[in-house]
């Protein structure tokens, strides 16, 4: 009820795909939507460690800190704050420009699925023989 549908604006979506271990990995699509507003935050405890409102100044200072300060950012969070957050930021408060810098065709690949050898198994004639194997 604080954020109605019409108030995001879809920036585009990143393919991801990490492993944590050798039994536990990510592998998803995830869509970027973008909200500017002010609303009552209750973050999902599972998800979310901590919560701050930050400058891009801060921001900027976060990620080039992180490692040396014992921050964990994940790598698709630093993937698109890196990648589209300082463009999308310029932006903030216009949302014609934001929708403008959105991409609504590409998938943004990252991860392991943005190397140059991966092939996606769904577009193999024979999915057993792709290097991602994931059985269930």
């Amino acid at each position: 009820e604080q954020l109605p549908l019409d108030a995001f604006v879809y920036m585009g979506r990143i393919h991801y795909i990490a492993n944590s271990d050798v039994t536990w990995g990510e592998h998803e699509i995830d869509y970027i939507l973008f909200v500017q507003a002010d609303v009552t935050l209750e973050p999902n405890p599972n998800e979310v460690s901590e919560v701050a409102y930050m400058d891009v100044a801060e921001v900027r200072e976060l990620f080039e800190t992180a490692e040396v300060r014992g921050v964990q950012i994940t790598p698709w969070a630093r993937h698109i704050v890196e990648a589209f957050v300082f463009d999308w930021w310029e932006s903030l408060g216009d949302r014609q420009k934001l929708e403008e810098l959105a991409d609504a065709e590409k998938i943004h690949r990252m991860g392991d699925c943005a190397n140059p050898g991966w092939t996606d198994p769904s577009n193999l004639q024979d999915p057993a023989a792709a290097p991602l194997q994931m059985e269930f």
